[in-house]
């Protein structure tokens, strides 16, 4: 017969511990340019201020933040990305991609140039479990 396998992701956290947990995408995924996909994650033991930010990596590029400590974001896949203070460069096609949630307390993250100031306490992070690929 034919064997399939399946991976459950379990994380043992203490009872007072936070955590955050990408749900969505997990990995394997192929998400086109020019698509809209929801991301989605939850969390546990989140502070009652906290708020969630989004990132691309291995790129570091920002998707989103000030976001519920467990909710979904559409994103909508440009044919263009932001490296840094740096936008327009083209985004590259691959299979590497993975996104990463973070909860943290505190102020908005500053994106571009930024003035020095009171800077997010991040709490805690997750990101997709293996790679997904953005595709042309």
């Amino acid at each position: 017969g034919k064997e399939s396998s399946a991976t459950t992701k379990v994380t043992i956290v203490s009872a007072s511990a936070p955590s955050v947990v990408l749900q969505y995408p997990g990995g394997g995924e192929k998400w086109k340019i020019g698509s809209t996909e929801y991301i989605s994650w939850h969390s546990v033991n989140a502070p009652s201020n906290g708020w969630a930010a989004l990132f691309l990596q291995p790129t570091g590029e920002f998707i989103a933040q000030g976001l519920p400590i467990a909710g979904a974001q559409a994103w909508t896949i440009s044919d263009t990305c932001c490296r840094g203070d740096v936008c327009g460069s083209k985004r590259e096609p691959g299979n590497k991609y993975k996104v990463e949630v973070r909860l943290y307390t505190g102020p908005s993250l500053c994106v571009g140039l930024c003035p020095l100031g009171p800077q997010p306490n991040l709490i805690t992070s997750d990101e997709s479990d293996s790679p997904f690929s953005i595709v042309q």
